[in-house]
Formats: C-alpha cells, sequence, structure tokens
C-alpha cells in the first residue's frame, strides 16, 4: 500500500498538469491572432429588425421644398425650417429649428438664389459652364478674385452643379474663403441662366453639401 499512494499522486499531478496545460494553451491561442485583424461589428437596431445599411439615403426623410418659378425641389432636414423673406418671388432660405443662434427673423445656414444674368454676361450661354465659372462668375459678388477649389458635385437627378471655393479680399487684405455652389438652369428664367447655393455656417457645412447633392428639377 505504500507504494499505492504516490502512484494515485502522480496521476493527480498529470490530470492537473495536462487541464493546465490546455488551459494555457486555450489562452495562447486565442492570443495567437494578428490585433489588426478585422472586427465586424453589427449594430442592433432598435426596431429589433435588419440593421440598417450605411449605404441608405439619409435624406430619405428629410422634408422637400419646391419651387414654382425656377422648377426645381431641394430636401432639407426634418428639423429645419424655411426662412420666407418678404417678397414671395424671393426662394426663401434655410435654417435648423433649434439653434439659438439662428433665432433671427432672416438668419440662415445655406440658401438658394437666381444668378447668372445672361443678358449682362452673355457668355454664360457659349462657354462650357465651368469655364464660365472660373472666368466671369467672380465679377457675381464683389470681393471674389480666384477660384481655390472647383469639384463637381455628382447628384442623382444629372445636374450640372458646381461647388466653388473663392478667394476674398476685404477692405484690410484678404479675408476667409467663401463657397458657393452654382447650378446651371436647363433653360434660362427671368434672364438668369443659373441659380446660386450659398453656404453660410461652416458648422452646417455638410449638412448643405448633402442638401444641395438632393437638388432636381421638375
Amino acid at each position: 500500500m505504500k507504494g499505492f499512494a504516490p502512484a494515485w499522486i502522480l496521476v493527480g499531478v498529470f490530470i492537473l498538469v495536462a487541464t493546465g496545460g490546455g488551459f494555457l494553451w486555450g489562452r495562447n491561442t486565442s492570443l495567437s491572432f494578428p490585433i489588426n485583424a478585422p472586427v465586424l461589428n453589427i449594430p442592433l437596431s432598435p426596431t429589433g429588425g435588419v440593421p440598417r445599411s450605411d449605404s441608405s439615403d439619409e435624406t430619405a426623410s428629410w422634408k422637400v421644398y419646391t419651387n414654382l418659378t425656377y422648377k426645381f425641389s431641394v430636401k432639407y432636414p426634418q428639423d429645419w425650417e424655411l426662412v420666407p423673406f418678404i417678397s414671395p418671388d424671393i426662394i426663401p432660405a434655410f435654417k435648423p429649428s433649434n439653434d439659438q443662434n439662428y433665432k433671427e427673423a432672416y438668419r440662415s445656414a445655406f440658401g438658394v438664389y437666381p444668378a447668372c444674368l445672361i443678358d449682362i454676361y452673355p457668355k454664360v450661354v457659349t462657354l462650357q459652364f465651368e469655364e464660365w465659372i472660373k472666368i466671369e462668375a467672380a465679377t457675381e459678388i464683389q470681393g471674389l478674385t480666384e477660384v481655390r477649389s472647383l469639384d463637381k458635385i455628382k447628384t442623382n437627378s444629372g445636374v450640372e452643379i458646381y461647388n466653388v471655393l473663392w478667394s476674398t479680399i476685404g477692405v484690410r487684405g484678404p479675408e476667409d474663403p467663401v463657397r458657393i455652389a452654382y447650378i446651371r438652369l436647363p433653360t434660362p428664367v427671368n434672364k438668369y441662366a443659373c441659380l446660386e447655393f450659398s453656404f453660410g455656417d461652416p458648422k452646417y457645412e455638410g449638412v448643405s453639401t448633402q442638401a444641395l447633392k438632393t437638388f432636381k428639377f421638375n
């Protein structure tokens, strides 16, 4: 019996070593993946249904403003509102409803205005729209000097839009650049060959750009 007890002890030690070794092997195995391996994050849907795709149209639930004079429509967020002006002929601008900085009656985050008078600038009819912007559009607003950047905006409706960042010159020299998008009208309306989409607060530039991409002629 004296030799029996050490045998059980040896068996117990063997089991402990085997179990512990398997545990440590499992830990080492779990840590052996590269630290930069891709991780799949699947967001939970608040309704318990299929998770929303990142490619879904964020503007699908936005409100739609339609202008009958220039025959266009543009979307704006549900929690935004129109900024009506005194004259009904002027296109309303747009602003966030819940931002205290926009409580003034006529302050807006972005707006659409008629531009490119064809009787003053007849070249707009013959030049390529992009070339007209580079050559002639600077005279539309006093103080614009040169094009810093010019990007063509891709819209679902195929409207020709160029987003331009202008350098500006003030009384004391160069000032902050101004961003304006030019939208070519299919046919001139009221002697205007294009519309101007003016960006306001840089804080809302992202929302304004999304709205610009929803622009279409009816």
